[in-house]
């Protein structure tokens, strides 16, 4: 059997493998490397639920209200970040949820409002 040399995709140092599926020079480079990758997508989570948190709590503040887009983007709110979405069964529109609460959008005759419930 011939020595194969691998670089370690962590430290980078080179290492004779001794399976022929390892990947890691040591079980510490390979837990350091999991745990890295493990806290990108911690962080990522973090943020998202972060802004769905806030968008559910300036929900909350306006529950039974409308208010416009601009208002409602002023207080903080992020639009991408919903929960949820549904057509509604009357309107044929959306409704979308941050958490237990929802929106949808109302046309006037001047602009175009935010109507705020609780499910």
């Amino acid at each position: 059997m011939t020595q194969e040399i691998e670089k370690c995709p962590n430290c980078l140092n080179s290492f004779t493998l001794k399976r022929l599926n390892q990947k890691y020079c040591s079980d510490n480079c390979r837990i350091q490397k999991n745990n890295a990758n493990s806290r990108k997508f911690r962080e990522l989570t973090k943020t998202t639920n972060h802004i769905l948190l806030k968008n559910r709590n300036i929900l909350a503040a306006l529950e039974g209200e409308q208010i416009s887009e601009i208002d409602l983007k002023i207080k903080g709110f992020d639009f991408r970040y919903v929960t949820n979405f549904r057509t509604n069964e009357q309107t044929k529109q959306p409704d979308f949820f941050c958490y237990d609460y929802g929106y949808f959008f109302v046309k006037t005759k001047k602009t175009q409002l935010i109507e705020i419930f609780k499910l």
